[in-house]
């Protein structure tokens, strides 16, 4: 066997265990996306008898936005701020475990956390925009 065949064969585990994970990782990601868009949409058309109550009470559109997606991000929040603290600790603990091994926990959580904060906004905005546009008193007879 030439050096690159050996060179291929022996690396060959680790690449398959590196392509799995990221592709799991890759599907958690998106199945989370695609959860937090139907719960947050789906919250913020259940409160659409109370925004058709704000509108006629004389809230603006832009104030409704402002405070669902307000609302919307605050429960990101709350729900990141765990996940980020386990994952640093976690990541604090792989480095012990593993030696010389160096952590990338704060780019990570970023990059996960990023995206899913743009979704929750979206979403909030795209069931906000829908509620905002109909007249109050058509809003106060949804059931």
């Amino acid at each position: 066997m030439t050096m690159d065949e050996r060179l291929a064969e022996s690396t060959a585990r680790p690449r398959f265990y590196t392509l799995a994970t990221g592709m799991f990782g890759g599907c958690a990601l998106l199945l989370s996306i695609v959860g937090l868009y139907g719960v947050t949409s789906y919250s913020v058309t259940q409160r659409t008898r109370e925004m058709g109550i704000r509108m006629a009470l004389g809230t603006t559109p832009a104030a409704l936005r402002f405070m669902m997606l307000r609302n919307g991000l605050m429960l990101v929040a709350i729900g990141a701020i765990p996940g980020v603290i386990a994952t640093l600790f976690a990541a604090q603990w792989l480095e012990q475990l593993v030696s010389g091994a160096t952590s990338l926990a704060g780019v990570a959580c970023f990059t996960c956390l990023a995206p899913i904060a743009g979704v929750a906004a979206l979403s909030v905005w795209i069931a906000t925009s829908r509620i905002s546009k109909m007249d109050p008193s058509v809003a106060l007879r949804v059931e």
